[in-house]
C-alpha cells in the first residue's frame, strides 16, 4: 500500500505556538559557548564604535 506524506504547516522558527508561551532561546544558550562569547564581544565592540563616532 502506498504511503503519502502528510504535509504540516511550517511556522517561522521564532513564532510561538501559544500567545502566553515565552521564548526559551536565551535560557537555552550556554553563555560559555565560544560562539556566543564572540558574538557578545563583537556586539559590544560595534556598540562602542557607533557611540564614539556620533557624540
Amino acid at each position: 500500500m502506498r504511503q503519502t506524506r502528510i504535509e504540516k504547516t511550517r511556522r517561522p522558527a521564532r513564532s510561538r505556538r501559544y500567545a502566553e508561551e515565552r521564548s526559551a532561546l536565551p535560557e537555552s544558550l550556554d553563555p560559555r559557548d565560544p560562539d556566543i562569547v564572540r558574538a557578545k564581544r563583537l556586539r559590544s565592540a560595534l556598540r562602542d564604535q557607533d557611540g564614539a563616532g556620533g557624540a
